[in-house]
């Protein structure tokens, strides 16, 4: 059973804060797949902390797409809108 519940502007606040700083310490360490990694990590470890997962994917799909527009070549693959879809619907399938 999901425990989803609505979250104060406070509480996302700090967890879009914590899923920033993941996204460019994963970006630091290894670019693109440092980022991808962080968010694998966080979704095998998943439990109670989909949001936090789902703020950890969304940081870093914004920094590769800024990243690859200034140096001029394609997003990956792994941050297309289509393949974030896949990752939540994955999830929320384990959570009902």
């Amino acid at each position: 059973m999901s425990s989803v519940h609505a979250q104060s502007y406070q509480d996302v606040k700090k967890a879009m804060t914590k899923a920033s700083q993941v996204a460019v310490a994963g970006f630091r360490e290894s670019r693109v797949s440092g980022m991808i990694e962080k968010i694998t990590e966080c979704y095998a470890q998943l439990s109670k902390k989909i949001f936090c997962c789902s703020y950890i994917d969304i940081a870093p799909s914004y920094i590769e797409l800024t990243v690859s527009q200034v140096m001029g070549y394609p997003p990956s693959q792994f941050f297309t809108d289509d393949s974030f879809s896949n990752r939540m619907s994955e999830i929320s399938k384990e959570q009902i």
